[in-house]
């Protein structure tokens, strides 16, 4: 007997994790041009966010819910991997914290 005729639970956790994932990704994702919470990766970037994120076009929009975050407007296609890059992860942020 093959291992994948009698494990087919296999398939239905891999199909089941693929969706979890593809899901969470699109939740995360930054809008193409909107708000978008930064948060630094490390303590140096979280003093430099506010700079990092003016270099490279965003508006700031506030503080964001955690310490060293920061909520901005702004261009996902001039914000996300500059500032990946430098350190600063750009994910979706939630109507909620943009005052909508």
């Amino acid at each position: 007997m093959s291992p994948a005729i009698s494990h087919p639970y296999r398939l239905v956790l891999f199909q089941g994790a693929a969706v979890v994932m593809l899901l969470g990704g699109s939740v995360l994702m930054p809008p193409a041009d909107g708000a978008m919470l930064l948060v630094p990766l490390t303590a140096e970037r979280a003093a430099t966010i506010v700079d990092l994120a003016l270099d490279h076009g965003a508006r700031i929009g506030g503080l964001g819910p955690l310490p060293g975050t920061l909520i901005v407007r702004g261009e996902r296609a001039r914000l996300f991997r500059p500032l990946l890059a430098s350190g600063v992860l750009a994910v979706a942020a939630p109507g909620i914290w943009c005052g909508r």
